[in-house]
């Protein structure tokens, strides 16, 4: 699978996700993922502790600056160091190949589906 199609399907599996949380700033359902760190960042695009869900009214109103996201120390410190790492070297720490890692990603995202994992957000509005 090419990593554009694979990406895209991991996009999905994150939306898919969010779509059953409760929102962090309503409790309301129906929610879509803000990415708090750039969707560029492949360290952190698919890592739920970079996924806010929020409905797409809320998402829209953080985007405009009318509401805000609050981010606990260990989960802002977490997402700085991931921020400052580079694809190449995360691969290179962690003896992964470029496609291993899109597995690794593909696995974490259907477990937590599954309810297998108990993810819980550390981002409060």
């Amino acid at each position: 699978m090419a990593a554009s199609n694979i990406e895209h399907e991991l996009d999905k599996l994150v939306q898919e996700w969010a779509s059953r949380q409760r929102s962090i700033y309503s409790g309301k359902r129906g929610c879509v993922g803000h990415h708090i760190y750039s969707r560029k960042n492949k360290l952190l695009r698919w890592d739920l502790r970079n996924i806010a869900p929020l409905t797409p009214e809320e998402h829209r109103l953080l985007h405009d600056g009318k509401i805000y996201l609050e981010i606990d120390y260990d989960t802002q410190q977490y997402l700085e160091k991931m921020m400052r790492m580079q694809f190449r070297d995360y691969l290179l720490f962690n003896n992964l190949t470029e496609k291993e890692f899109y597995q690794n990603e593909r696995m974490k995202l259907k477990k937590e589906l599954m309810g297998n994992f108990s993810y819980k957000s550390c981002i409060r509005c």
